[in-house]
């Protein structure tokens, strides 16, 4: 495919973007950002042209638009484009928001009808050979059939496995990538706090914990949840649980409610495995939701 591309953003995923597509055999034309020192270096990874404002894209628009703007800003972006009269009737316009439909693109409807959303299961973290990450990585897609098979083809292209979504799909979809990211962070910085009483530096105490963290993920990964549950849940330790519970109401009361949900999570999960007799899920559940009774 020879299209001609443009890209609004040249944030983390703009530019870890526009490298890929780069190194894929793909022309990015235009990189177009507010902040002319972002979009000189985004264009600098694909040889684009940089640029401040939509007046630099052509009439009737690119054959293909990319949105690599925050998740709040894709609205506003998309009246600008259709304002801008920057988008034809040919033009497929993408954001690539994980948890948004491509119907927040609705504003170009009038110019027109390729609307589409690709979100990359992935983390970015800056800009330097972030395009390598697009490899391997799962792409969700959801939106205009023509455009979401365009979208299927440049994912091959850049070595990344797409597969679709339904609209209704996204918001359960996005909420899972965040537990499995955004909140696995929290759980680790929840874990970093409890060990504040362990004398090591915290290059150390990351070195201690990374075998277990790892090994626990490789397990989920290779075998399931089911199969990769440990711990006092699993084995029904009521003793080992109410040491816990009142160790945290009495010097960390804001971590309490966040042990006592997951673990009701895991209880829930022991017993489908059929980890625990009737007696002992009752004992955990009674424990777990009136922990002071």
């Amino acid at each position: 495919m020879r299209e001609r591309i443009a890209l609004i953003g040249a944030g983390r995923v703009g530019s870890s973007l526009a490298g890929a597509l780069h190194h894929a055999g793909l022309e990015v034309e235009f990189i177009v950002d507010r902040d002319a020192a972002a979009a000189r270096a985004a264009a600098a990874l694909c040889g684009a042209v940089p640029a401040v404002t939509l007046a630099a894209l052509p009439e009737g628009g690119p054959a293909l638009i990319f949105l690599t703007v925050p998740d709040d800003a894709i609205a506003a972006a998309a009246a600008e484009l259709a304002a801008a009269a920057k988008a034809g009737p040919g033009t497929a316009v993408v954001h690539c928001s994980g948890s948004l439909p491509a119907a927040i693109l609705a504003p170009l409807r009038p110019h027109t009808r390729r609307l589409a959303s690709m979100h990359p299961l992935q983390s970015f973290a800056g800009r330097k050979q972030e395009w390598r990450r697009w490899r391997g990585i799962h792409i969700a897609l959801e939106g205009e059939e023509e455009t979401v098979v365009l979208l299927e083809e440049i994912a091959r292209r850049l070595q990344s496995r797409p597969f679709r979504l339904t609209a209704g799909a996204k918001t359960d979809y996005h909420i899972a990538c965040v537990l499995l990211s955004n909140c696995l962070v929290g759980l680790y910085d929840a874990a970093d706090e409890l060990l504040a009483g362990v004398e090591l530096p915290a290059e150390e105490k990351r070195a201690m914990t990374e075998p277990l963290l790892r090994n626990a993920i490789a397990n989920v990964i290779a075998s399931g949840p089911g199969a990769a549950l440990t711990g006092p849940v699993s084995r029904g330790d009521t003793g080992t649980i109410t040491a816990h519970l009142c160790a945290l109401a009495a010097e960390r009361p804001g971590l309490l409610e966040l042990y006592r949900t997951l673990s009701l999570r895991l209880l829930k999960l022991a017993e489908q495995e059929g980890r625990l007799t009737l007696l002992q899920s009752e004992q955990l559940r009674k424990l777990l939701n009136h922990p002071d009774e």
